[in-house]
C-alpha cells in the first residue's frame, strides 16, 4: 500500500519537528471502499464454491441414502425370517415339517443368521457414510450462511467503488472503456438469464413438491384398487370382505384420486410458463396426463355404484379404466423423476449466471486498479 506524500504549511517551518498530516478524508474513504470490496468479493467467491460443493454432496447423499434404505429393508426381512414373532403356531409347524430334520433346520438358521449379520454390517457401514455426508453438508451450510451476510453487500459496494473510481480519474483510455463495455454486456446477459433461471428454479421447486404428492396419492389409489380387485386376502387387508367395506374402500380410493388430481393441477399451473424447458421425451407424458387426468378411480367408483352407469358395457368400461390407471401411473412416474432431476440443473444454471457476472466485476475492478497504478494514484490494497 502506498501513501500520499507529507503535506506542510508555512507555519510548519517555525517548528523544529514538522508534523505529518493525516491523509485526506477522500483518500481514506477510497481505501476503505477498496478494502470492503475485497472482503465482500472473497465472501462471494466462498459462497459460490460452497454452493457447488453442497450440490455435489446432496446428490451423493441422495444416492447413498437410497442404497441405505435398500440395505435396511434387506436386513429387516432377514431378521424377520430368523426371529419373526408374527408367525402362528400352524405356520411354524408347517415350516418345521417342510424344512426337514432339526439338524437341517439348525444349519438353515445358522446360514440365515450369518447372512443377516453380513447384511447388518453393510447397513451399519452405509448408515455411518450417510450420517457423515449429512454432517458435512450441515457444516458447509453453516459456513455458507456465515459468508452470505457479507456477500449480500456485493451490489452496493460495487456501485460505491465505481462511483469512487469515476470521481478520482481525469480520463479513460480505450482499454478501460472496452473493459467497461464488456462488463455492461455481461451484466445485461446476467440480468436476463438470472431472472429467467430464478423464476424457473422457484417454479420447479413448487412442481417437485406437487408432483411428488400427486404420485404418492395415485400410488395409494393403485394399491387400493389392486387389492379390491385381487385376492380375498388383499380385500381383507384393506378393512373387510363385506360389501359395505368394499363400497367404503372404493369411495376412499376415489377421494384420494381427487387429491392427486388437485396436486397435479398445481404442477401443470407452475410448469405451463416453462413448457419450452420440458424435453421432447417428457412432453408426451405431460400432455397425456393433462388429457387423461388422474380421476380413473372416481370413474371406477361411479361404474360400480352410480345408477347412471348401470349398463351391459360396465365390464368393458371397467377394463378400460384399469388400463388407463396403469398408463397414467407410468407417465406420472416419469414426470416426477424428470422434475426431481431438473431442479439441480436449473439451480446450477442460476449459479453459473451469477458466477459469470461476478467474474465480469472482478475483471472490471482489476482494470480500474491497473488504471490507478498507471496514473500514479495511490494504489488500493
Amino acid at each position: 500500500m502506498s501513501y500520499p506524500p507529507p503535506a506542510f504549511t508555512a507555519d510548519d517551518l517555525l517548528d523544529e519537528t514538522p508534523r505529518i498530516r493525516e491523509p485526506a478524508p477522500s483518500y481514506q474513504a477510497e481505501q476503505d471502499i477498496w478494502a470492503r470490496w475485497t472482503a465482500v468479493d472473497r465472501a462471494n467467491q466462498r459462497v459460490a464454491d460452497i454452493q457447488v460443493k453442497v450440490a455435489e454432496l446432496e446428490a451423493e447423499l441422495q444416492a447413498q441414502d437410497k442404497e441405505f434404505q435398500r440395505m435396511k429393508e434387506k436386513s429387516s426381512k432377514l431378521f424377520e425370517s430368523i426371529h419373526g414373532k408374527s408367525r402362528t403356531f400352524v405356520h411354524n409347524a408347517l415350516r418345521r415339517i417342510h424344512s426337514g430334520s432339526s439338524a437341517k433346520r439348525r444349519e438353515t438358521k445358522d446360514s440365515s443368521r450369518q447372512e443377516f449379520e453380513a447384511a447388518h454390517r453393510e447397513e451399519t457401514s452405509m448408515m455411518m457414510k450417510v450420517e457423515s455426508l449429512r454432517e458435512r453438508i450441515d457444516g458447509l451450510n453453516t459456513q455458507m450462511q456465515h459468508n452470505m451476510g457479507l456477500a449480500s453487500e456485493a451490489d452496493q459496494v460495487f456501485e460505491l467503488l465505481g462511483a469512487s473510481f469515476a470521481s478520482s480519474v481525469t480520463h479513460s483510455p480505450a482499454h478501460l472503456i472496452a473493459a467497461e463495455e464488456r462488463f455492461a454486456e455481461k451484466s445485461r446477459t446476467h440480468d436476463t438469464i438470472s431472472s429467467q433461471a430464478q423464476t424457473l428454479v422457484t417454479d420447479l421447486l413448487r412442481a417437485r413438491v406437487t408432483v411428488q404428492h400427486a404420485h404418492h396419492y395415485y400410488m395409494i389409489v393403485l394399491h387400493t384398487i389392486d387389492a379390491l380387485r385381487g385376492t380375498a386376502i388383499g380385500r381383507a387387508a384393506l378393512g373387510g370382505m363385506g360389501e359395505l367395506s368394499k363400497h367404503r374402500d372404493y369411495r376412499v380410493a376415489a377421494e384420494t384420486a381427487s387429491k392427486a388430481q388437485i396436486c397435479f393441477n398445481e404442477t401443470v399451473r407452475v410448469l405451463t410458463p416453462h413448457v419450452s424447458f420440458i424435453p421432447e421425451e417428457v412432453m408426451p407424458d405431460f400432455e397425456k396426463l393433462k388429457e387423461m387426468g388422474l380421476l380413473q378411480a372416481t370413474k371406477i367408483y361411479d361404474l360400480m355404484y352410480s345408477w347412471k352407469h348401470m349398463s351391459s358395457g360396465d365390464a368393458k368400461s371397467m377394463k378400460l379404466m384399469l388400463q388407463k390407471q396403469e398408463t397414467v401411473f407410468a407417465c406420472l412416474t416419469r414426470m416426477a423423476v424428470w422434475v426431481q432431476n431438473e431442479v439441480p440443473t436449473a439451480e446450477a444454471d442460476l449459479r453459473a449466471a451469477r458466477v459469470s457476472r461476478d467474474q465480469a466485476r472482478r475483471e472490471l475492478t482489476s482494470a480500474w486498479k491497473a488504471h490507478i497504478v498507471s496514473d500514479s494514484l495511490p494504489t488500493p490494497s
